[in-house]
């Protein structure tokens, strides 16, 4: 067993910093109700309806509406567009192959990632990857890429919460207002054992892979739940309106939880089961409800982009990642640029 706790203060508001996995067992699972919230932060209408922000009756509500989007038999019938974006996917590849100046990963991967949501979320084809400048790519990109003036008004609106709404008005959010308007537009309006959701399950090493890199990578570096109810588990006393944060970056290289922990080693998952020790989708009832969908996507992506191509590293494309700092989701502070070549 590991522990790991610290006590500090966001503006006003005591938090926690929690890395005991019996601890996060009680508050992601046991004692789900009363830390079902997350930390609240000012979000701009239309955006504060999703349903990570949502809270307590209107978040089982939505939650329970949703989920039988993502039942088996749904995401079956997605593979059919998920397919249709992964050969365009693989197409693009295969016409830069044996650039001298490489190719911008994350402009491909994320274009793939953008049309499938395009199609499977609102059942529009964007077919951004052959258009980088596309409307609905370009605004994505400024949601996950806040300036610093509003990583700036982001921390001082956890500080203040009071701020926040000054803040969205004046345009100096996270979420900038034209991209915002955008979306709200966007959703108003809205041959070969091919890869499906059956014969992807049995590839067991591609599973290990994706998950060893999440556990490496994971994208929401940082998990956190608001106390709803006064609350004690293992001597500790959570007071109501108190904040908790988990650092799911910390506990992934945990070397008490994974052996060598740095270092990249796929068949670790091969008999070790997910545990509270995993959390790169979160853990418990609000896990991300989207987690099965991910995964479908990214080993369609995959099956068909490595049966044509193959990538290696430039010479200045980095052995180890750095990282913006972006409060949201993990990102690297520069680009990951391989060179494509033909698989045979």
């Amino acid at each position: 067993m590991t522990f790991l706790l610290c006590s500090i203060f966001l503006g006003r508001t005591p938090t926690y910093i929690i890395a005991d996995l019996e601890i996060l067992k009680e508050v992601m699972v046991k004692s789900f109700d009363n830390f079902r919230n997350r930390v609240i932060f000012s979000v701009p209408y239309p955006l504060n309806l999703a349903l990570f922000f949502l809270e307590d009756n209107a978040w089982k509500r939505v939650r329970n509406t949703i989920s039988p989007s993502f039942t088996g038999v749904k995401l079956r019938r997605m593979c059919g567009a998920i397919n249709d974006c992964a050969r365009t996917l693989t197409t693009n590849f295969a016409k830069v192959m044996g650039k001298d100046a490489g190719v911008n990963m994350k402009q491909y991967f994320g274009a793939f990632s953008m049309d499938v949501i395009c199609q499977t979320a609102f059942g529009i084809k964007v077919d951004s990857q052959t258009d980088f400048n596309h409307p609905f790519v370009v605004h994505a990109k400024t949601l996950f890429q806040p300036t610093k003036l509003a990583v700036v008004s982001s921390a001082l609106s956890d500080a203040v919460p009071a701020l926040g709404p000054v803040f969205n008005k004046l345009g100096l959010g996270l979420f900038p207002q034209k991209s915002v308007a955008f979306f709200e537009t966007i959703t108003g309006n809205s041959t070969r054992e091919e890869p499906n959701y059956g014969n992807i399950g049995k590839l067991k090493y591609l599973d290990n892979v994706i998950t060893e890199t999440l556990r490496l990578y994971p994208p929401a570096f940082v998990i956190d739940r608001t106390v709803s109810e006064p609350t004690q588990i293992k001597g500790l006393t959570f007071s109501k309106g108190q904040d908790i944060f988990i650092p799911v970056m910390a506990i992934h290289r945990n070397p008490e939880l994974y052996d060598d922990p740095d270092s990249f080693k796929p068949e670790r998952f091969e008999d070790q089961d997910k545990t509270v020790a995993f959390q790169a989708f979160g853990f418990g009832p609000r896990a991300c409800i989207g987690m099965r969908l991910a995964l479908v996507e990214v080993k369609v992506a995959l099956v068909n982009v490595l049966r044509a191509v193959k990538f290696d590293r430039m010479p200045d494309t980095p052995e180890v990642l750095t990282f913006a700092q972006n409060p949201t989701i993990l990102q690297p502070d520069k680009d990951i640029i391989l060179k494509v070549s033909p698989r045979c």
